[in-house]
């Protein structure tokens, strides 16, 4: 039995064909792994922030819904300090806190320069933004709305657009732009997270199985979905997948698989090329 790993590359400054380790303060998205999280029997654990408490059957499934199991929030001890009550939360429970109530598939729609009514927005753009699921559409403040979708599909095509113009009853066209909604969100700021294609040329197609497609993704960012081409096998040339990224962290060129033979212990090593398609400017 063959047992694989992957390690994240960049290339090294001082020598282009030289590949270096990356450490994970590099690509802060990653977390390193666990003993037992690099057991085979927990091949679909490893990822140990966002992809861990979001539904990995994405991938293949785009009709998905974002309601999910997590773990409950405790309740915490306020700390008096310098006469100033003080609570404290580790980031994976504020993690949580987004997912328990819905907002891991949520967008901003941010309107420049005016926008209709929300009672209007809320029947104008499940209509005119092709929204297939259940959509609620609430003010967040200061030309902003907060969206959050049943779908992960719809999730996935709104953010597929940089802008859309919603048309109002009496005519007036509206600019609004869509932003990832996450736990670090700011509203005086653009989120540096957005949606990008990558793709993986000549990756055997013996590593087209979905979970190897996320593991390898999981090097940029959040996998969200496979191209179709990838799903049905008819571009074997290489593997495309959408990811989630942070458009402010460094991007790897390469992922090197480490592959062992249980039986024997031979040990082999594949490198595989990631192909940034289409990355937003930020």
């Amino acid at each position: 039995m063959l047992r694989c790993s992957a390690t994240l590359l960049c290339f090294n400054s001082a020598s282009a064909d030289i590949p270096t380790i990356a450490s994970t303060s590099q690509f802060p998205h990653l977390v390193p792994l666990t003993k037992s999280q690099q057991t085979p029997s927990r091949s679909n654990d490893f990822i140990a922030n966002y992809a861990t408490i979001t539904n990995p059957n994405v991938v293949t499934n785009k009709n998905s819904k974002a309601k999910i199991n997590v773990e409950s929030i405790p309740m915490k001890k306020i700390d008096i300090i310098d006469g100033v009550p003080v609570v404290k939360w580790t980031e994976q429970e504020v993690t949580r806190m987004n997912v328990i109530k819905n907002l891991q598939y949520a967008i901003v729609g941010k309107f420049s320069y005016g926008w209709p009514k929300i009672s209007e927005l809320r029947d104008l753009i499940p209509k005119q933004c092709g929204i297939k699921g259940d959509c609620k559409i609430g003010f967040l403040r200061n030309r902003h709305i907060l969206m959050r979708f049943e779908l992960v599909k719809d999730f996935i095509n709104i953010m597929s657009k940089n802008a859309y113009y919603i048309t109002a009853k009496d005519g007036s066209s509206y600019q609004m732009r869509p932003f990832i909604y996450d736990t670090k969100f700011k509203m005086e700021e653009e989120t540096s997270w957005d949606i990008a294609w990558i793709s993986f040329p000549d990756l055997l197609l013996t590593f087209f199985v979905k979970e190897a497609l996320f593991t390898l993704a999981y090097a940029v960012g959040n996998l969200l979905q496979l191209d179709m081409a990838t799903i049905n096998k008819t571009r074997t040339s290489c593997a495309r997948v959408k990811i989630q990224l942070d458009l402010l962290v460094e991007k790897p060129q390469f992922v090197q698989m480490k592959i062992e033979d249980e039986n024997t212990n031979a040990k082999r090593s594949v490198k595989v090329k990631i192909q940034h398609d289409y990355i937003p400017s930020y």
